[in-house]
């Protein structure tokens, strides 16, 4: 894998499991709706939640725009789907031996945005980490 950052393997990992979408991650662009496509996501920096001398656990803000509420469900299911493939070590999503263990921790309530009437999504993602 040529990502070299927590956040290209997130990145991957999103994007991989939604697919479909356009993934970002906050080093490549700041807001969500400056990524050219009808399905995008944005991973944020993470917050350190709690950290010993084996692991760490972050929590990453994500967003998510699309064009429909049944869209967006699709895609958040489908990041469900991965979710537990990535855990449970099954094939379809690429393993990072860092990245140990994802837990979707909390969401927003979805909203449509503007006159253009996008879908709009908030998640939060805790991922335990390995030290060394």
């Amino acid at each position: 894998m040529p990502d070299d950052s927590e956040l290209d393997y997130i990145r991957t990992f999103v994007g991989e499991a939604m697919t479909g979408y356009t993934i970002k991650h906050y080093s490549e662009n700041r807001v969500l709706s400056r990524i050219d496509d009808t399905q995008r996501g944005l991973v944020h920096i993470g917050e350190l939640i709690v950290a010993d001398s084996i692991y760490k656990i972050k929590r990453y803000k994500l967003e998510f725009s699309d064009v429909t509420e049944a869209a967006i469900t699709t895609g958040i299911n489908n990041l469900i789907k991965g979710i537990k493939k990535y855990n449970r070590r099954i094939a379809g999503v690429t393993q990072v031996a860092s990245m140990v263990h994802i837990a979707l921790t909390l969401g927003k309530q979805d909203s449509e945005v503007g006159t253009t009437k996008r879908w709009k999504k908030e998640l939060e993602l805790d991922i335990t980490w390995s030290v060394g």
